[in-house]
């Protein structure tokens, strides 16, 4: 089903102003929590979970500042520019997921310490997870089908992806 002008546009636009209210409500709880941040986190000793909380809350800042700048339309490149940037965003995504993983299972790990069945469940669901996140990810058949179009980098979603999800 090919796509009409008109749809293409709404949709860009309408892609445009999610991307700046989401990055707009990041930035603006950062700034309410920072605070605390600072209070909390900053001034606690060196540990797993506070290396690995400033490494997923700036980290999502940095990289959700890439993606609001690309796909507002601020930097548009060549293919070669789109095809670089849709690898680093599969990377990125997988980077945030990972953390905020690491961090649900260090937290688990501390309040069923006790529990060998529970940890040896939440290690066995964490690793079904990143197989398919990554097979999904790796899944695009030899070529990124990535174009800059409107100045963004655009990339077309196969139609069975949405079977995939709804059957799920």
């Amino acid at each position: 089903m090919e796509m009409d002008a008109h749809t293409f546009l709404h949709d860009l636009w309408l892609a445009r102003v999610s991307v700046a209210a989401g990055y707009t409500l990041l930035w603006y709880d950062y700034f309410l929590t920072i605070g605390d941040e600072i209070e909390y986190i900053w001034n606690s000793p060196r540990t797993a979970v506070k290396f690995l909380y400033l490494l997923h809350r700036y980290g999502t800042l940095f990289g959700h500042t890439v993606v609001g700048i690309q796909e507002t339309g601020l930097v548009s490149g060549s293919l070669h520019f789109c095809e670089g940037y849709a690898i680093w965003l599969g990377i990125y995504l997988v980077f945030s997921l990972e953390v905020a993983h690491n961090l649900v299972f260090l937290r688990a790990w501390v309040l069923w310490v006790g529990n060998g069945y529970m940890i040896r469940s939440l290690v066995v669901g964490y690793i079904v997870v990143l197989i398919s996140v990554v097979a999904g990810i790796t899944n695009s058949q030899g070529s990124l089908n990535v174009q800059p179009i409107a100045g963004i980098c655009y990339r077309r979603v196969p139609g069975q992806s949405y079977k995939q999800y709804n059957s799920l």
